[in-house]
């Protein structure tokens, strides 16, 4: 004889075991009260596009050391006219040089 299951067995086993629909729900819940590996890639695009990367930090100080050196030129330029137009001025006054 092979042994069966009434509805008071089933129905004790289903209590004692989680059936799949059970495990369906389970996983429904804790995809949404956990991050999936897709949650986690998407947050990861979202902080490149937020932050500066050290390739973009590197370029930008490129970019700040080449605006300080034509910033200087144009100083030592600017600086080397005014000294020579201001050396006439003060030839011409009899100022003295202060040197």
């Amino acid at each position: 004889m092979k042994p069966t299951l009434n509805s008071a067995d089933l129905k004790l086993l289903k209590g004692l075991f989680a059936t799949k629909k059970d495990l369906v729900s389970m996983e429904k819940r804790q995809d949404s009260k956990y991050a999936t590996k897709g949650d986690l890639v998407s947050m990861e695009k979202r902080q490149d596009q937020k932050y500066a990367s050290k390739n973009d930090l590197a370029a930008m100080e490129k970019r700040i050391e080449n605006r300080i050196d034509d910033l200087e030129e144009r100083v030592v330029k600017y600086t080397v006219g005014t000294d020579s137009r201001l050396g006439t001025i003060e030839d011409e006054l009899g100022i003295p040089h202060p040197n």
